[in-house]
Formats: C-alpha cells, structure tokens, sequence
C-alpha cells in the first residue's frame, strides 16, 4: 500500500472510526517497510462532521460532485447559463449528505448542512480542494466572495 492510497482510504472511512483506521493505516505501511509514510500518516487531522460529509460527497456521490465543478467551471467563465444547473447540483449533494450524515449516526442540522453547501460553494468557486487533495478536506471553507 502506497501513502496517497493509505490517505484516500482514510478520508472515506465512517467519520467515527477515523482514529482507529488513521492508527491501523499507518501500522500497515510501517509494516510494509514504510515507517516515514506510517508516521506521517498518523498525523493527518481528523475532519470535522461537515468536512467529512463533504469528502463523502466526493466519494460517493461522485456524479453529482462533477456535475457541480462543470457548472462552476462554465460560472466562473462568466457563462451565467450553468446558474440553475449549478444550484441544482448543491441542492441534490445537500440531500444526500443528509442521507449520508443521518447514515453515519450524525445529527444533520441546519447549521451542519450549511457548512457542507458552504464548502460546496468555496470549491466550486476555486475549481479544487486547494490546499488539500480532492475528497480530503478537514477543515470547513470560508465562503466565496470578495478577499480583503
């Protein structure tokens, strides 16, 4: 197992086993004689509730994740066609990670689905996950808008 696969596997794991899988994920590569990725691996933060149901909306809500970034990618062109397109598509990842939280035994409150459609938002406007990889983020986004 390679460290970006020992990673990804730990950004898509059930939000309460997270500490348990980052210890058993790190074991298995120092096991497989890679102890600087094993230590390092250990010490990736563990996401908040609506980071982590937003990296599951990159993971498995996979075709909905794509169509929002292509409607963000024609907004950002000035293209104010993909406006509704792209409304939708947060809309329906908003649904489902209420599927997905209640799922995991998570409370999907207002405020939690805020933050998930929040971060939605901060990616789309990007294009990417900057600085982290693509469906593992830890930290919620600010939202878009005008920088200081």
């Amino acid at each position: 197992m390679k460290f970006e696969d020992a990673r990804k596997a730990l950004y898509q794991a059930p939000l309460a086993e997270f500490v348990k899988e980052r210890k058993r994920l790190g074991d298995e590569l120092r096991a497989a004689g890679e102890a600087k990725a094993g230590a390092k691996l250990k010490t990736l933060p563990r996401p908040s509730v609506s980071a982590w149901a937003t990296n599951q909306l990159y993971w498995h809500a996979r075709d909905v994740f794509d169509e929002m970034l292509a409607a963000a990618k024609t907004l950002r062109k000035g293209d104010l066609s993909a406006t509704a397109a792209h409304r939708d598509a947060i809309a329906t990842l908003r649904q489902r990670a209420t599927a997905m939280l209640t799922d995991a035994g998570h409370s999907a409150t207002s405020a939690t689905l805020h933050k998930v459609a929040t971060n939605l938002a901060a990616i789309s406007a990007r294009g990417d996950f900057f600085p982290d990889e693509p469906g593992e983020i830890t930290a919620d986004r600010d939202p878009p808008g005008f920088g200081g």
